[in-house]
């Protein structure tokens, strides 16, 4: 009877160690669909996104190719599209309380806003669907209980292009191409902190990009004397 016992007991210690190498291989499969499950219930979008791939013992994970898209009252095109969202979480950090990023590299490669007919805009229609779907759990993963959130020591920013559209009997659409490209922001505390310098870089780039745009003007030669307020050119000398 205890050869019996020790038999079933050794049996269930070799199948929790192939669920547990299992469970391990595929946990990043598991993240993924979790991921996609609770977007789509909380936003009530279609969501998709192609791999996450992560490193508990480094504390890091990496979303690849996140795409949410509008419902069909705001057309059903794509809300934004992110081929990269990279966290790096500070451990040590953790035994003081405190939530802190050492690296964070964003690249959001588009962004449709959108208002419809109605006058109703998806951003805004968004957040109150949130408000009204999120659950406890969620707010949790997204504030964990009992964390200060202390900020981002480097911050890698990329943005594509912003689209303003405005559906109607002629839609119309205003593209706004950011072109920010690993911009690098450090010391990021707080909202605070993240929006002035996010306005910061993208007000930088549209200039360059109108600079850059704009028609040359066509300098006097050095040797032309300055012309007085109120005279006229003088006549072109006639052809031989």
């Amino acid at each position: 009877m205890i050869r019996f016992a020790v038999r079933w007991l050794f049996r269930f210690l070799i199948l929790g160690i192939v669920l547990a190498t299992a469970l391990f291989l595929l946990k990043d499969a598991l993240l993924r669909e979790w991921l996609i499950y609770r977007v789509r219930t909380v936003t009530g979008l279609e969501t998709r996104l192609q791999s996450v791939r992560s490193a508990w013992l480094a504390g890091s994970v990496t979303l690849s190719q996140f795409e949410i898209f509008n419902s069909a009252e705001f057309g059903g095109g794509r809300l934004l599209s992110l081929p990269e969202l990279h966290l790096e979480l500070d451990g040590p950090q953790l035994w003081r309380r405190e939530l802190r990023l050492r690296l964070a590299r964003l690249h959001l490669a588009e962004l449709n806003v959108v208002r419809n007919a109605a006058g109703a805009t998806n951003l805004f229609a968004l957040r109150n669907t949130v408000e009204n779907r999120a659950t406890p759990v969620d707010a949790a993963v997204l504030a964990p209980p009992g964390l200060e959130f202390t900020g981002i020591d480097t911050l890698n920013l990329s943005l594509g292009t912003l689209r303003l559209i405005r559906l109607g009997p002629t839609n119309q659409v205003r593209e706004i191409h950011v072109g920010v490209t690993n911009e690098i922001l450090r010391n990021v505390r707080s909202e605070e902190d993240f929006t002035p310098l996010i306005l910061r870089v993208m007000f930088r780039e549209l200039e360059t990009q109108w600079s850059k745009n704009r028609p040359a003007t066509i300098a006097p030669p050095a040797n032309a004397p300055p012309s007085k307020p109120g005279s006229r050119p003088a006549p072109a000398a006639p052809r031989r």
